[in-house]
């Protein structure tokens, strides 16, 4: 179901590119963890993947719409008390790009994300759901860096943080929960604007 979801949303950013934008295919890894619960490192490898479509505003100046299946959350380390968590989320990153020189782009922005699952296994017995505890919403900061390698493909690299908590904290945990996270991606340019 979620996938079907995402795929759905995607068709719609599609439509968006005959308005003389820009269309990407982007193919990525996140590297996460969340602060708060006590667990530390960049330890939860997880996917990111979907479309993208950008606007020129300016001579040197862009904005970028993305809509991306993300896997996000923490895992421990032989050294922690045991703890995992995955979050499966539709990604919507909005950020302008400044073009810093020819092949480089510098990127800012907010990320919206809307949440699918949440799991948390705190005993290495197993995932537990524990969506109800946790906002729908997650509203990320984030920053990054482009790297154009030909016409049609570029690399990214990417820094989030999230600008409130992910959890009602008063019900799972005692303080709140921040997703941080990187995500290094490639991308295609599928139809490039005439404009």
């Amino acid at each position: 179901m979620k996938i079907l979801l995402f795929f759905l949303l995607s068709i719609n950013v599609c439509t968006v590119f005959a308005q003389g934008l820009d269309g990407k295919v982007i193919l990525g890894l996140n590297v996460a963890q969340v602060d708060g619960d006590f667990i530390w490192g960049y330890n939860k490898p997880g996917i990111n993947t979907g479309l993208a479509g950008t606007l020129k505003l300016a001579k040197k100046m862009k904005f970028q719409l993305e809509i991306l299946y993300s896997i996000k959350g923490a895992g421990s380390t032989i050294s922690q008390p045991f703890l995992k968590s995955s979050f499966d989320y539709i990604d919507f990153p909005l950020t302008i790009m400044y073009e810093a020189q020819k092949k480089w782009h510098l990127q800012f922005g907010m990320c919206i994300n809307y949440l699918l699952s949440a799991k948390y296994d705190m005993s290495g017995f197993g995932y537990n759901d524990v969506k109800y505890v946790m906002h729908t919403f997650d509203f990320a900061y984030l920053a990054g860096i482009e790297y154009k390698l030909a016409e049609e493909w570029a690399i990214n690299a990417r820094w989030l943080y999230s600008a409130i908590p992910i959890n009602n904290y008063n019900l799972l945990f005692t303080r709140g929960l921040y997703h941080n996270y990187l995500t290094f991606s490639i991308r295609y340019t599928f139809i490039k604007s005439t404009h």
